[in-house]
Formats: structure tokens, sequence, C-alpha cells
């Protein structure tokens, strides 16, 4: 009798148990991804409308070549390349559809699906709670700093670095889903085309996405048929540059195909670790302010004297954990190759930018920290990865002690 009662009372607590999983699993499934499109949301609101050290808007500085661009393509009329054509071709159907800030839209679209893309990959690395800590850390700012050392300001201007940013995103996604057991064709092609896109965006971006994609063909054993689709998917997004050469303003042509040439110098490198990421304190007397007016006779401020202008380790002070964590990355045996390959790149992006002419501390009143700000993924992500780590090692730690008093 007493044994039946027992069971008969443990009955309705292990319903109840079962219940509370269910709603914690439903909340950690829908609500934390909630969570983190409603902040990034309200910061892109706060960022666009309201934020008064923004510096401009789709007419300042870049963003006006961008506009000029994209409504030369919707007129068909030459264009200026001094940008390569993928950013502003993401801006045609905002325009065509006549929204009177189209790269808005575009900035928007791109924020969000680099938030989704980047929770789903961490989800699967390491669970939606740290999944949650991964993308608020990613996407944090202070709501106040205009020195672009956050990932959230590369998305509250216009700037075509953002491809770059969904780009690696989405490679992260990709990649932290592997093994498969059935790798879907339409998954394949779809890496093609966004690779495509990336590199028409900013052509120096084959460097970074094209092993993301080869690393995604042999580790998924692709068909021969699917390789082919997969790389046709990438052509057919160059097209759209190679057309736009054809109708090129050629007396405007600056485009960035000499561009590599700037970079891998390694004096540049060594200054760049220290002033743009390490310490600013090199940024010394800036050039005075210029004062940029655009066709519609408004003015906007373009860099000079601000005492704000810090480096990335001086506001992002989390990320000197990053390299023990990239360590403890690349030689986890629970990490695929495919994300340690991720990890190998997002520091090539890194160190690629910083050894080129586009970064310095005085450059940093000109946003310079948009070039590196793709590779605040796998920063991040290597400072979640430590905290896990070391929190699974204390609490092992705790539970053997316990076990040996017991």
């Amino acid at each position: 009798m007493v044994m039946s009662e027992k069971r008969e009372n443990d009955a309705p607590r292990s319903q109840k148990g079962e219940k509370w999983g269910k709603a914690l699993s439903m909340i950690a499934k829908y609500g934390f991804p909630a969570v983190l499109i409603l902040y990034v949301t309200v910061s892109f609101i706060y960022a666009w409308n309201i934020d008064q050290s923004r510096p401009g808007s789709y007419t300042w500085a870049d963003q006006r070549e961008y506009l000029i661009a994209a409504q030369a393509i919707v007129n068909g009329t030459p264009l200026n390349l001094h940008f390569s054509v993928g950013y502003p071709l993401l801006a045609v159907i905002p325009l065509v559809i006549g929204l009177a800030n189209p790269f808005m839209a575009v900035t928007y679209v791109l924020l969000l699906a680099s938030l989704l893309f980047c929770y789903y990959a961490a989800r699967n690395l390491v669970g939606s709670f740290w999944a949650l800590c991964f993308g608020a850390l990613l996407f944090y700012w202070d709501f106040q700093m205009r020195s672009f050392n956050f990932s959230m300001e590369l998305f509250a201007v216009p700037w075509n670095n953002q491809v770059l940013f969904f780009a690696l995103a989405y490679a992260f996604w990709m990649l932290s889903r592997l093994p498969l057991k059935n790798v879907s064709l339409w998954d394949s092609v779809a890496f093609g085309a966004v690779a495509g896109l990336t590199v028409i965006a900013r052509q120096e971006a084959v460097l970074f996405v094209v092993p993301l994609l080869f690393t995604w063909i042999f580790l998924t054993k692709a068909p021969k048929k699917t390789i082919a689709l997969t790389i046709a998917a990438f052509l057919v997004l160059l097209v759209p540059q190679v057309v736009a050469k054809q109708f090129e303003n050629k007396d405007a042509d600056r485009t960035y195909g000499s561009a590599l040439s700037e970079y891998f110098h390694p004096g540049v490198l060594k200054r760049n670790i220290w002033e743009v990421m390490i310490d600013s304190r090199h940024y010394g007397n800036p050039q005075p302010p210029i004062y940029v007016t655009n066709e519609h006779r408004d003015v906007y401020k373009l860099g000079g004297p601000d005492p704000r202008r810090e480096s990335v380790l001086q506001t992002s002070w989390w990320l000197w954990i990053a390299p023990v964590g990239i360590a403890l990355l690349l030689f986890s045996r629970k990490v695929g190759i495919g994300v340690k390959v991720f990890i190998g790149v997002g520091l090539m992006v890194l160190l690629f930018y910083l050894s080129g002419a586009n970064m310095s501390s005085h450059k940093l009143q000109f946003h310079c920290i948009r070039y590196i700000t793709p590779s605040f993924i796998v920063l991040n992500f290597a400072v979640i990865w430590a905290l896990k780590t070391g929190f699974e090692k204390v609490g092992a730690t705790r539970l053997a002690s316990r076990n040996q008093r017991s």
C-alpha cells in the first residue's frame, strides 16, 4: 500500500516536471531569438532615427556613391563604379517600390539575417543559453559611441562591409550544421550565391568566401552535379559586376581592382595591432574636420578631433579573452573541421585588413574599424567558448570534490 501511494504521488510530480521542461524548451526555442530580434530592432531604430552622433545619412560620404549607383541601375544609366556593384544592387527593389531611404531596408534585413545565422550557428555548438549570450555580446553597443567599435554600429549607417559580415554569419551557420546525413542541393547552391554576392560587394572578399565555400563542398562530399551547380551559382552572381563594367562611366573608374597591393604589409600589421586593436593613444593630433555638403545642401562633419576614438580592446574589453577561446576551439575534439576553418578565415579577415592602408589610429575618425567588424563574429564566439569551457571545468571540479567527500 505504501509503495503504491508513493507511485501515485510521484506521477503528478513527473507530469509537472515534463510540463515545466516543455515550457522552458519553448522559451529557449522561440523566446531567446525573439529577445535578440527585439534588442537589435530597438538599437537599429535608435541608431537611425534618434542618435545625434550618427555620422550622416545615406547622402553622406560613401553612402552617396551607393545611392547614385543604385539609381543608375534602376534608370539604366552609366555607373560610377567607385565601389563594386553588389551593395547598390541590393537597394534596387527598395528603390523600385519607392522607399525614401532604400539602404535602411537593406541594412535592417542584413542585420536580422546576420543575427539569426549567428544565433543558430552558436546554438548548434554551445546550446540555446550560450547562443543567447553570444548574440547579446556580438551586438552589444553603448548607444553613444560613434567609433564603430561594435558590430551594431556597422548597421547604423549603410556600408558595403555589411555584406561580408552577413556572408560570414551565413557560412558560420552552414558549417556549424556539419556533419549532415543528407545535404540538400539548394544548401550548396545558396552558399555559392551568397559567396558570389559577397565578391561583387567587396572584391577582396574572394579571399575569404571561396575557401569557406570549398570547405563546405569538400566536407559534404558533394556529387559532381551539386558542385557544378554551386560553382554556377557563384559565377552567375558575378555577372552583374561584369555587365556593370560595360556600362561604366570610364572617366569615374576608381574600382578596387588593384586593392591587394595595399595589403600584406608586416609593418602596417604590427602598427595596427597596437594602435587599432590595443591602444589608440597614438591617435595623436587628427586633421581638422572636413565638412561635406550634398546636393540637398545638407552639411555633414567628417572626421576631426574626437577624444572618444578608442581602439577595439579599449571598448570591447572582454575580447582579451578571445585568444584563449580560439586556442580551445582549434584544439577541441568537439568542434568540427568546418568550424575550425571558419575560425581561421575569420582571423584572416582581421589580419588582412589590419595589414592594409585603410586602417590606422588616425583613421579611427573615419570609422576604419568597420573593415574588421566581420571578424568580431569569431572573436566574440571565442569568448563565449572560453567562458563555457571555464564554467564546465569549475562545475566538474566541484562535482568531483563532492563525490570524494561523500
